[in-house]
């Protein structure tokens, strides 16, 4: 399943790059729960690919060892402190090791914030991560 969700996500990817005028400066990924998770896979899996990344309670049930490659990859991490489906401690863990990797991040932790309405249900959030989209592009050299 997950090896047929990543082809996916490739190949909708490759369709609209051949589809559509896209700046390959600016190419960026977000997801949710499993999405967000995803999010973090796909983005250390394919690193020349993305400007920057946004996984949102990120359900990453993978080795933190993955995020070597997102070094050059700014990722902005978003989470609510009473989400009972990811848990805090486990979005912790990654934000740490990024830390410990000198990974670009940024990471918000909502104050009472549950799994879906404080994140995806809030225009607010959104906007923060769009404007973190917009104040990120990939180097021409990657």
């Amino acid at each position: 399943l997950g090896e047929l969700s990543e082809k996916d996500v490739m190949n909708v990817l490759g369709i609209v790059r051949k589809e559509f005028k896209i700046d390959v400066q600016r190419i960026y990924l977000a997801g949710h729960s499993m999405g967000g998770g995803g999010t973090l896979y796909l983005g250390a899996s394919y690193p020349k690919i993305w400007a920057a990344l946004a996984p949102m309670s990120p359900a990453a049930y993978f080795s933190t060892k993955k995020l070597e490659s997102l070094k050059k990859i700014p990722v902005m991490i978003v989470t609510g402190d009473k989400d009972k489906l990811v848990p805090v401690k486990q979005v912790r863990r990654w934000v740490k090791e990024m830390e410990e990797l000198g990974i670009e991040h940024v990471y918000e932790e909502i104050k009472d914030g549950n799994h879906i309405t404080s994140i995806t249900n809030n225009p607010e959030m959104i906007g923060r991560v769009f404007d973190f989209f917009d104040k990120h592009q990939r180097e021409k050299s990657q």
